[in-house]
């Protein structure tokens, strides 16, 4: 299986449901195992207060808080993607 380093970005495209490029972007990522950085994480963990978010989207990313803290972080699930 290859490894994909996915960027703050991307990581927002596969995130938002009613993305136009969503599909697309599960697409290009099916069949890798996908991480992000731990600058990505950390914009992903700010989100919710930078952008005002409800509890509904906050509750949708807070699996993310609970995920072990490495370089590394396996996101496939997070986005729905896996």
């Amino acid at each position: 299986m290859n490894v994909l380093l996915l960027d703050t970005n991307v990581v927002s495209i596969l995130f938002n449901r009613n993305h136009s490029l969503r599909q697309t972007g599960i697409e290009a990522v099916a069949g890798h195992q996908l991480v992000i950085s731990f600058m990505t994480r950390a914009e992903l963990l700010l989100w919710p207060a930078a952008n005002n978010w409800g509890a509904a989207r906050r509750t949708a990313l807070g699996s993310f808080g609970d995920r072990p803290r490495n370089s590394q972080t396996p996101v496939a699930d997070l986005l729905g993607v896996s």
